[in-house]
């Protein structure tokens, strides 16, 4: 059994709270990533919560969404910040 990775990362919005719980299948490395998103409202933050898999790409060696086209442009651009604290590249 796997434990979870907990991550802060860093955006123009603030901060973003991130926990990793791998996902394996029989033929992937995955994780499936919940995103604690800050959004402002009435001057008032909240977070939005995001759930989504990222997947390792054997040939890169680099984690991408698994369902990139369909997410909050947002969310999709922490691809990179996760993939690298997944593989440490």
């Amino acid at each position: 059994m796997y434990e979870p990775i907990e991550l802060t990362l860093e955006s123009p919005d603030g901060f973003i709270d991130c926990r990793l719980e791998r996902n394996d299948t029989d033929t992937q490395t995955a994780y499936s990533a919940t995103i604690l998103y800050p959004h402002s409202v009435g001057g008032v933050i909240h977070s939005k919560v995001y759930v989504h898999d990222i997947i390792l790409n054997p040939q890169t060696g680099m984690y991408y969404f698994a369902d990139g086209t369909s997410m909050h442009p947002k969310v999709f651009l922490l691809e990179n910040q996760i993939s690298k604290a997944l593989t440490g590249k």
